[in-house]
């Protein structure tokens, strides 16, 4: 290829403005529209309630298993890191 030669460049920019044939298909369909009054009705159906007391616990026992995972993530990670450091420090 020639030094001096100019390459083309292009400034091209997706539309995002035009529909997809997805879109397009589903547009003015009202089997959409039934299905999505369904799924609302079948969530309030399912809706569990707790009671504070069962909340607290959730949460206690969430966060006990994700303490206990860092813990052993940071033994795993840096655990001989910090015995040869101090096994360093000892022998000053």
């Amino acid at each position: 290829m020639d030094g001096n030669e100019m390459l083309e460049t292009t400034n091209e920019t997706e539309n995002v403005d035009t529909l997809t044939t997805e879109e397009r298909e589903g547009e003015g369909t009202l089997e959409s529209a039934d299905f999505t009054d369904n799924t609302e009705s079948v969530k309030e159906e399912n809706e569990v309630k707790f009671s504070q007391d069962d909340l607290d616990r959730i949460v206690k026992d969430r966060l006990s298993r994700q303490e206990t995972k860092i813990r052993e993530e940071y033994e795993k990670k840096y655990g001989r890191l910090e015995t040869i450091v101090n096994a360093g420090l000892r022998n000053q």
